[in-house]
């Protein structure tokens, strides 16, 4: 069974003043950025769950192994692209999925090698929810086990599986 990854980009930005995943960082985009992270991670299948058409578009386009799931109500908050990008990733899994990972769009520090050393962590204790942590305070991504889906697909409002975890 996989791991399938979602990258949540659906978030407006209101603190910071503009959308940021349109701000650009080292010449490319928050978006792009968080999407490169997901393809180098090993990942399958990778969900892109956004609220923006451009960037729908652009998985489009440009990465075809990307499945895009648009998320026409992000004012629920985050529980509804965890739930969109759950669903999206059981279905394309044809629910052969032991675990799914969660990233959010707006972590350009975060390397390729840092998710795929998370997916070894997993795939190394595949009944625990892995995530990252500095050593005091733990954070995203974050990788669910399949025992977990359920209790995921019944967040609400802006509550995360941080809330789970």
């Amino acid at each position: 069974m996989g791991v399938s990854l979602v990258v949540m980009l659906s978030g407006s930005s209101t603190r910071f003043g503009s959308n940021k995943l349109f701000a650009k960082y080292k010449g490319k985009m928050l978006y792009e950025t968080a999407l490169l992270q997901a393809i180098n991670s090993g990942a399958e299948p990778i969900i892109v769950v956004t609220a923006y058409q451009e960037i729908l578009d652009d998985c489009r386009r440009h990465h075809p192994d990307i499945v895009p799931v648009n998320n026409s109500r992000p004012e629920l908050g985050i529980s509804e692209s965890v739930k969109l990008g759950l669903e999206a990733a059981i279905r394309e899994a044809q629910g052969e999925l032991s675990g799914c990972g969660f990233l959010v769009g707006d972590q350009p520090f975060l390397r390729a090698h840092t998710v795929r050393d998370l997916f070894q962590t997993f795939s190394e204790n595949p009944d625990k929810i892995c995530m990252l942590s500095d050593g005091e305070k733990t954070g995203n991504p974050v990788i669910f086990p399949r025992s977990f889906f359920r209790e995921l697909l019944h967040l609400e409002g802006d509550h995360g599986g941080k809330s789970i975890a």
